[in-house]
């Protein structure tokens, strides 16, 4: 992939779960690192471990390069999987959004040049997205990869499926770039 078409754009990486889409964030970090811009970055992890099945976090792809500003939680789980109910689904989305807030908020008080969210959707389950759209627009070159597919879209009737298409719509909106996995 060619830096120049990524550097100063927003790019979203959208598609089903196991498409690859966390895989080619870590390529996009660290080819960015490689091109010297390690200092610039900050990745904010927000995707569940490969332990559960789905998702996977880019310190589990490879190592973190140095110099990147990297947040994650491994509290962090995929709430359609685990919950069982309407009310654990939306528990555990609230609960993961609880983990990821500061994250955001760490970015928005201190912003880097590029900032790369692996697993944004999970954002979005609960609570209004606009902190971390306020995060995208901040810096000059933004990468997130969203989850877009039918896999996990039964939420047992908890809503987070709905919130999380309405957060996809708005990242479609801004993104100058969009790569379709699968």
């Amino acid at each position: 992939m060619d830096l120049r078409s990524l550097l100063g754009r927003g790019t979203l990486i959208i598609g089903e779960s196991g498409s690859g889409k966390s895989t080619l964030l870590s390529r996009i970090l660290y080819r960015l690192a490689e091109a010297g811009h390690s200092e610039e970055i900050t990745a904010i992890d927000m995707a569940p471990s490969l332990s559960w099945g789905v998702g996977g976090k880019l310190s589990e792809i490879g190592d973190i390069p140095g110099g990147v500003r990297y947040y994650t939680s491994w509290e962090i789980a995929p709430p359609r999987l685990v919950g069982k109910t309407a009310e654990e689904v939306l528990r555990l989305a609230q609960r993961n959004r609880s983990l990821l807030e500061p994250f955001v908020a760490q970015f928005l008080a201190s912003p880097t040049q590029v900032i790369l969210v692996n697993d944004a959707t999970i954002y979005a389950h609960a609570g209004s997205h606009e902190p971390l759209m306020e995060a995208l627009r901040t810096a000059s070159t933004w990468v997130a990869t969203a989850y877009s597919g039918v896999r996990l879209a039964d939420d047992r009737g908890a809503s987070v499926t709905e919130s999380e298409r309405r957060f996809v719509n708005s990242l479609l909106l801004i993104a100058d770039r969009i790569i379709r996995m699968g």
